[in-house]
C-alpha cells in the first residue's frame, strides 16, 4: 500500500459506487477501486459489513477527466 492509497471499513448496505462517492466526491474512481482490490466484485453489488477496501489515490490522468464536463444546455 502507498502513503496515497487509503483503507476503510465496509459498513451496512454498502456497495462501491457509494464509497467513491463518499472519498471521491464522484462514482468515476469505481474501476480503479476494484482494480486494486482484486475479487471485490465477487461479493456482489451490496458489501458485506467488515470488508477491508483499499481506496487508490487519484492519478492526474483522473482529476482531468472529471474536469472536461460536457453541458447540454446553456
Amino acid at each position: 500500500m502507498s502513503n496515497s492509497e487509503i483503507r476503510i471499513i465496509s459498513q451496512q448496505n454498502d456497495n462501491i459506487d457509494a464509497i467513491c462517492h463518499r472519498h471521491y466526491g464522484t462514482s468515476s474512481m469505481v474501476e480503479a477501486v476494484l482494480e486494486r482490490n482484486r475479487g471485490l466484485a465477487d461479493y456482489g453489488p451490496v458489501l458485506p459489513i467488515g470488508v477491508e477496501i483499499i481506496l487508490p489515490a487519484k492519478t492526474k490522468g483522473q482529476e482531468q477527466a472529471e474536469k472536461q464536463t460536457i453541458k447540454l444546455w446553456n
